[in-house]
């Protein structure tokens, strides 16, 4: 996981990304799980052990985001999609306006929305907004 904290704190999600695919492709596939909720909790378990401040299912008035990550720099708000595209992952994240509860905060707000592929059982695309 070389970096991948480094490319979080700079601001290099796109980087930060390529870095978990990866991750994601070291992990065997006889021990994966077809869920959204597998993906999702890899992420958080990756940057908790990193020391990352990350939430999963995080709340709002209108739905929760999948997961944030908290930099002093910058709010990294993430929505996964199994079944679906990142395009919709982004979608969803402004149609619920995750991020506005965070908007007099002070730190750049990052929505990117993430899809997984079950062919290659790994990231799929992302959309950075």
């Amino acid at each position: 996981m070389v970096g991948v904290v480094k490319t979080l704190r700079e601001g290099d999600i796109d980087a930060m990304l390529t870095k978990m695919r990866v991750f994601f492709k070291g992990i065997p596939y006889d021990i994966q799980l077809e869920q959204e909720k597998y993906y999702q909790t890899i992420f958080f378990v990756v940057f908790r052990m990193l020391g990352t401040e990350v939430e999963a299912e995080s709340r709002s008035a209108d739905g929760r985001v999948d997961a944030i990550l908290k930099t002093p720099e910058r709010i990294v708000l993430l929505e996964f999609k199994l079944h679906d595209t990142a395009q919709a992952a982004l979608d969803q994240i402004d149609s619920k306006a995750y991020g506005l509860q965070y908007q007099d905060d002070g730190r750049e707000i990052i929505r990117v929305g993430v899809s997984f592929a079950l062919d290659t059982r790994n990231l799929g695309e992302w959309l950075i907004g």
